[in-house]
């Protein structure tokens, strides 16, 4: 079974639907059991939706900063009792 570090160091092949079929299901099984990664896949996937927004817009660098700072934070989160993925 992957570890939370596995789920981490794979999570962008995850999303962009370039894991194979096993390494996928058994992504897919570690996420239905962990709680804390299935809330750090979905702080990803709003990261990476924000971004792709941003890109299709103008922003002021006031923006950009605000956004790279909610990032950095929702990243730096400790879930509750346990390890940091």
């Amino acid at each position: 079974m992957l570890k939370c570090k596995d789920i981490v160091a794979r999570s962008s092949d995850y999303i962009e639907g370039e894991l194979s079929g096993w390494a996928r299901a058994n992504y897919k099984v570690h996420l239905f059991m962990c709680t804390h990664c299935r809330r750090y896949l979905r702080h990803v996937q709003v990261a990476a939706q924000a971004a792709a927004k941003v890109a299709k817009r103008s922003v002021s660098d006031e923006q950009a900063s605000h956004l790279a700072s909610n990032i950095q934070k929702a990243a730096s989160e400790k879930p509750d009792g346990d390890v940091n993925p």
